[in-house]
């Protein structure tokens, strides 16, 4: 985890944006326009820090060990509890990689129990 270092003018934001319903259309609509990628170019997005492309990419795991490996690749927090990632909200993992850019780890071939999809 880090700490935010960009200043946020929170009078400015609506906290209606924040409600499971704008929140989960939101995440959703971004998941489903994602650009597909592979675990090579999961590489080439960290090596140039979210640059050389533009949009959101998303990236399937089919299981836990899978998972804490892109996770530990991404310098993110990669345990679980009860088979769910503890970073997912309704099987997606949204990792920022630049400005308004963002790459979601998206659990492939159904959910794990207890979890809510999205997709």
């Amino acid at each position: 985890i880090q700490l935010n270092t960009n200043p946020v003018d929170f009078s400015a934001v609506s906290p209606s944006s924040l409600s499971p319903s704008v929140f989960d259309a939101w995440l959703k609509e971004r998941v489903e326009r994602a650009e597909e990628v592979g675990r090579a170019a999961l590489h080439q997005l960290i090596s140039s820090k979210g640059g050389g492309g533009s949009g959101d990419a998303k990236l399937y795991f089919s299981s836990h060990r899978e998972f804490a490996g892109y996770a530990s690749m991404l310098g993110i927090m990669n345990d679980e509890k009860a088979g769910i990632p503890r970073t997912s909200y309704r099987g997606v993992v949204p990792v920022p990689v630049a400005a308004d850019r963002y790459l979601f780890l998206v659990r492939r071939g159904g959910h794990a129990e207890g979890e809510v999809p999205l997709v």
